[in-house]
């Protein structure tokens, strides 16, 4: 009866000890549920010697039911399954019904082409132990099987299978044992499937199986647009929800999705809806190279807002069409940078900055000691401008075949732009609303490409997937621990040394988004990736902004990404210390010191360095200077005296940066990604991020106050800075 029934649930797909899965596996082995685990049911008719046998089936996650109808016969099992490991899976089913009883089945995969099952089962008061071995002899498109069931006393029953699916979901079977053989051949639509066989006796079994998951089809699915809603920021790294604050996706995963999208066969194109979204330059640029490699794949982009920014108006020329809502308008009054000096508000508080620098360009300290930007600021802050601003006027010019002497006119003469007036001057295709344009793209149906789930037909992968891992460096540097927006030297030399020991992980692409921060904490993290370098390949990734200890931390990567905009450099070191002693005197606090040591206060907040000290800071600083430039002179294989000579502080646009050697070559994440990849010899990566984000509920009464309070303290306690003007602020909507 067993071998009966083992037969009567081959069909459609494998159901041997060894091979079974899914709705069929309570019947046969429970360890089968918690393979490719998922909804499913099935149900098959017997038809041997006159006598109907109706088979019904259910898997639903890790649970499975399933009942045999025979006449009056009524046969119940309920059933579980679970992964122990990657390739070993364990189950268990209770009997009740005419027959009771309980089985216990595992099934191991060692191997891609071996898989091997055990099941022990009793059914009232007998007992048997059933074993099968699943063979594929170099593919996954034959099987061949040998299952056994002993029962003592009994002498062994056997039956041999053989499975072959010459085409996709089309499979062709045979059976044989002591007594008869049996044939079948069955389909796989997706997510239903049909078939039948016969047998030496002429028993007949037919049936059906339905499942959400997708199961391995010759029949190709429809087509669809995929839609995608930028709204919000995009961070480089996942932030923990904190209380009931909404956990923020980072920009990694918005590229992924475009390029598993541009891998989907189902998936003809993507509808981009700009709701709002805030990004750096950087991040457009990145963005828009992500949708050219998804139109390459031969697939179709339409970008549908309400307002078009200089940025946005960027992304949006790499689309096939560009829509704008009747009210929504294009705003491209040009770009600036601005910079907020409080040196004013200090004084009239009584508050006086000591500041050392080391380069000339250094200015961010300027805000503390004057009033406006100094020339040499102003000269770097132009320059990184023009390399923003004439490369993307070029790349839409080209993008909406206009010349870019119309678009330079439309910026300075235009400003504000309506939808009609937009779509006359080039700048977009057509003024809809929306449910217009989800009518053109996804039909009267509104019918859009979801990705279903699919019913994997190997058994397990050959080899792991080799790993990559992503380290993600965003906000200022400090000595200590890490919180939301700060790099903290502790865990990130942490997270470096245990990927550089992780023998799973043949490459390192380090993705930072920095200003810097502290000299000292950049050191440690500089020396942590040197050390990471020194066992496999390393990239680095730049963002928006990896300048001073931001670009400290990056020398020694094998190679250097950088995007058009991003912000590098920065190469310099000031010291700051402040005094507060008129605000003091201002609100009547007087202090007393009694000291030891000459220069004990040196670092006091109550009075002005002498002559020799600020002689000794600035010795001390020169010093730290001589550091940073060996350092990056180390890592990019030159001389100090050269990197001195491009240094002093100064600012550089990406490309510019690249043209005199800090980077070496212009592209984004996904760009470094696939260099890391050819570097370490990787056929398929599987990258993982670092840090982990923390995972469950989180309460902060302070909403992350306190932990942002502490890293400020950190920051501002390091007397010597690797560290960019705090805040550029680049306006490219």
């Amino acid at each position: 009866m067993y071998i009966v029934l083992l037969s009567l649930v081959t069909f459609l797909f494998d159901g041997g000890v060894a091979t079974v899965g899914r709705s069929y596996a309570p019947f046969v082995n429970p360890a089968g549920i918690a393979i490719s685990p998922g909804l499913e049911t099935s149900y098959l008719l017997g038809i041997n010697g006159g006598e109907a046998t109706h088979t019904i089936g259910l898997s639903m996650g890790g649970i499975g039911f399933g009942t045999v109808l025979k006449g009056a016969k009524r046969n119940f099992i309920l059933s579980s399954g679970l992964l122990i490991k990657d390739w070993i899976y364990f189950g268990s089913g209770y009997r009740f019904g005419d027959i009771g009883g309980y089985n216990i089945g595992t099934i191991i995969r060692p191997h891609r082409f071996l898989s091997i099952g055990v099941v022990g089962d009793k059914i009232d008061d007998r007992y048997l132990v059933s074993s099968g071995i699943g063979v594929r002899p170099g593919t996954d498109r034959i099987t061949l099987t040998i299952d056994g069931v002993l029962e003592q006393d009994k002498v062994p029953d056997y039956r041999f299978g053989a499975r072959l699916e010459p085409v996709d979901g089309i499979f062709i079977e045979g059976y044989w044992d002591e007594d008869i053989w049996r044939a079948g051949i069955s389909l796989s639509l997706g997510n239903i499937g049909f078939g039948g066989n016969i047998d030496g006796a002429d028993n007949y079994n037919a049936g059906m199986v339905f499942s959400r998951e997708r199961h391995p089809t010759f029949k190709k699915p429809a087509t669809r647009f995929a839609e995608l809603i930028l709204k919000g920021s995009y961070p480089e790294l996942e932030r923990s929800g904190i209380f009931f604050e909404k956990v923020t996706a980072p920009f990694y995963k918005l590229l992924s999705r475009i390029e598993e999208l541009s891998k989907e066969d189902a998936c003809n194109g993507i509808l981009l809806e700009l709701k709002g979204a805030r990004m750096r330059m950087s991040q457009w640029e990145e963005l828009r190279d992500a949708l050219v490699d998804f139109k390459a794949e031969g697939k179709k982009v339409y970008i549908y807002g309400t307002h078009y920014g200089f940025g946005s108006l960027y992304l949006a020329s790499v689309a096939d069409s560009v829509f704008l809502h009747p009210a929504g308008m294009v705003f491209i009054p040009g770009i600036q940078a601005r910079m907020i000096y409080i040196k004013g508000t200090m004084e009239k508080l009584g508050i006086e900055a000591q500041i050392e620098r080391i380069g000339r360009f250094k200015s961010a300290s300027e805000p503390f000691e004057r009033e406006d930007m100094s020339e040499e600021d102003s000269l770097q802050l132009m320059e990184y401008l023009r390399d923003i601003y004439y490369p993307t006027i070029e790349t839409i010019a080209e993008a909406r075949d206009i010349s870019p002497d119309s678009l330079k006119r439309l910026i300075n003469e235009g400003i504000f732009f309506t939808g009609e007036s937009a779509r006359e001057a080039g700048l977009i295709d057509a003024v809809w609303e929306k449910n217009r344009v989800d009518s053109l793209v996804f039909g009267e149906k509104r019918d859009r490409f979801r990705k279903e789930r699919e019913v994997k037909r190997g058994w397990r992968e050959d080899k792991e997937k080799e790993k990559i891992a992503l380290i993600i460096a965003e906000g200022g540097i400090i000595e200590g621990r890490s919180s939301d927006g700060w790099i903290g030297s502790d865990d990130m030399v942490k997270t470096l040394e245990k990927v550089r020991d992780d023998k799973s992980i043949k490459a390192v692409v380090f993705r930072v988004n920095s200003g810097g921060g502290s000299a000292i904490a950049s050191e440690m993290i500089g020396k942590a990736l040197k050390d990471v370098a020194g066992e496999k390949p390393v990239v680095v990734s730049m963002g928006s902004v990896a300048a001073s200890g931001g670009y400290y931390i990056s020398a020694y990567g094998d190679k250097i990404y950088a995007n058009n905009s991003t912000l590098t450099g920065s190469i310099g070191v000031i010291w700051a210390g402040f005094l507060f002693k008129g605000l003091y005197d201002k609100i009547g606090i007087s202090w007393d010191i009694v000291k030891l040591g000459r220069h004990a206060d040196i670092l006091s907040d109550i009075r002005e360095w002498d002559d020799y000290e600020r002689e000794k800071i600035r010795g001390a600083t020169e010093w730290f200077y001589d550091r940073f430039t060996s350092t990056v002179a180390d890592g990019r294989d030159t001389t100090a005296e050269y990197i001195h000579s491009i240094g002093e502080g100064r600012i550089w646009s990406g490309v510019d940066a690249k043209e005199i050697g800090l980077v070496d070559e212009i592209g984004g994440m996904f760009a470094a990604l696939k260099s890391a990849q050819e570097m370490a010899d990787i056929e398929e990566r599987d990258v993982v991020i670092y840090p982990k984000p923390e995972r469950g509920f989180r309460f902060d009464p302070t909403f992350g106050i306190s932990s942002s309070l502490s890293s400020i303290k950190s920051l501002l306690s390091s007397e010597y800075l690797y560290i960019m003007p705090y805040k550029i602020d680049v306006e490219v909507r």
